[in-house]
């Protein structure tokens, strides 16, 4: 049917995900935080189609206007980032434990007595529920090493400019009376 007329006819390449960029999602998508304001590039992503964006809006720029009520949760109401970020890692750490335990008790399922063991659909949903978990717990911790990165140089960075603001702030007191006695001195000795 060529001449489709759905809000997203030919989009088939407009909403294609990048070479070698198939498959799951990235965590760090779900957990950039948006307020009001904010200016945000707008892109659909072809493997979630819930809330997907008309392709008129598709790659353009422009400036969060409106805070759905799922983005208000006390989840990201944190009063810090860190413990934001600690208490979001623990529930992930959950989710991920719960599907581990879907995941096994899918495997204890398909190799019970009453199941034939040769159901090729069987084994293959358990071993792609298997990879998902597992490309999801990569993701995680990919993604947890490197918040952790971030906030490690930013603990140190922000030190070292405390360092440096405090010698420049203290020295530049020392240089301009180290000056004046320079200049006394010479007087002194004309």
């Amino acid at each position: 049917m060529p001449n489709t007329t759905g809000k997203r006819k030919e989009t088939h390449y407009m909403f294609s995900r990048p070479f070698r960029k198939h498959g799951v999602v990235p965590l760090a998508t779900y957990i950039a935080i948006y307020k009001k304001g904010d200016i945000v590039d707008i892109k659909g992503m072809g493997t979630v189609h819930k809330e997907m964006p008309h392709k008129c809006y598709h790659g353009k720029t422009g400036r969060v206007c409106n805070v759905t009520h799922s983005d208000t949760t006390p989840l990201l109401n944190g009063s810090s980032q860190d413990r934001m970020f600690e208490t979001m890692a623990i529930e992930i750490e959950q989710l991920l434990a719960r599907l581990t335990g879907v995941n096994d008790k899918m495997a204890e399922y398909t190799n019970s007595a009453g199941v034939p063991s040769l159901n090729a659909a069987l084994m293959h949903t358990l071993q792609r529920h298997r990879d998902i978990l597992q490309d999801y717990t990569h993701e995680f911790h990919k993604t947890k090493a490197n918040f952790m990165a971030v906030r490690e140089r930013e603990n140190l960075m922000g030190s070292v400019r405390k360092d440096i603001e405090s010698y420049k702030s203290g020295s530049g007191v020392n240089n301009r009376r180290t000056e004046l006695f320079l200049k006394e001195h010479d007087h002194l000795r004309k």
